[in-house]
């Protein structure tokens, strides 16, 4: 489904994501209320970061027969997209090699798809998993439920231009010649990008939304699709999440119980992802 895309940003996200944590002075970081609020890289940046020797390290670990692999990994796991992307430009100013394809002379296999992304953007990155979910036969309905559902609005964006530069056609083409119905209005409005959290839109009260969704009563949410796409698809994440425990509180059950009774198929996957 996503290949090694997991694996990659793992290794080359230099992004940082917030962990909510239940337990008292982790790391010794103290909040109130017994809530801890961590920053984790996922990579930090290699220190000292020479790019030169580096570069001279990998020239060396793809000589003669053979190569060894293990600096090769060593060098890639360990230096963040930006790092990285200095070594690819030094390794050709010194010795007139595209760094990439130098390394993809010196392996096989889905191994060959990580070395590139590792060096891509992360935008290029997802474009090209969004292409390959609708090529061919059949399309890959998890793959594009778990991207278009996770990214933020200024990530899916900014895949949104890098595919259109990776296939000179917009991604919203391909979803609407790919999939039909709820599920299709939902992945369009998706990859238009949600609100920021800071959004003026972001400050209205959970509450008003819940009693919408209360309001249109039970086994009545598909017949108002335009609302629901515009509360699961356009509102902040950050705001998402205080709407679901709104809801939860009010109603004495989680959100996924009425979308799981409300919804089929694709569409019904699709807001469950966004609810999870």
């Amino acid at each position: 489904m996503l290949k090694y895309v997991i694996v990659v940003i793992t290794l080359s996200i230099s992004q940082q994501i917030s962990a909510q944590l239940q337990w008292p002075n982790l790391f010794g970081t103290n909040t109130n209320n017994n809530n801890y609020t961590l920053t984790i890289p996922t990579v930090v940046p290699a220190k000292p970061f020479n790019a030169v020797h580096t570069c001279e390290l990998l020239k060396l670990s793809m000589q003669g027969v053979g190569r060894n692999s293990d600096t090769i990994m060593k060098i890639l796991a360990t230096h963040t997209f930006d790092q990285r992307s200095e070594i690819a430009a030094t390794y050709k100013t010194l010795y007139n090699q595209d760094l990439v394809q130098k390394l993809i002379t010196e392996y096989d296999g889905y191994i060959l798809d990580v070395i590139k992304y590792l060096f891509w953007p992360r935008e290029k990155m997802y474009a090209r998993e969004l292409h390959d979910a609708m090529q061919g036969l059949g399309t890959d309905e998890d793959a594009l439920i778990e991207m278009c559902a996770s990214l933020d609005g200024h990530e899916l964006r900014r895949v949104s231009s890098a595919y259109i530069q990776l296939y000179e056609k917009t991604l919203e083409t391909d979803i609407k010649g790919d999939t039909s119905g709820f599920f299709r209005d939902l992945l369009v409005e998706l990859i238009k990008g949600r609100e920021p959290d800071n959004s003026p839109n972001s400050v209205q009260l959970p509450r008003y939304t819940v009693e919408t969704l209360n309001n249109m009563g039970q086994g009545q949410w598909s017949n108002n699709k335009d609302t629901i796409r515009n509360i699961f698809c356009k509102k902040s994440f950050t705001e998402l999440r205080e709407i679901f425990a709104e809801y939860e509180r009010r109603n004495g059950r989680k959100i996924e119980m009425d979308i799981e009774s409300e919804f089929r198929s694709d569409a019904k996957r699709t807001l469950l992802a966004i609810g999870r």
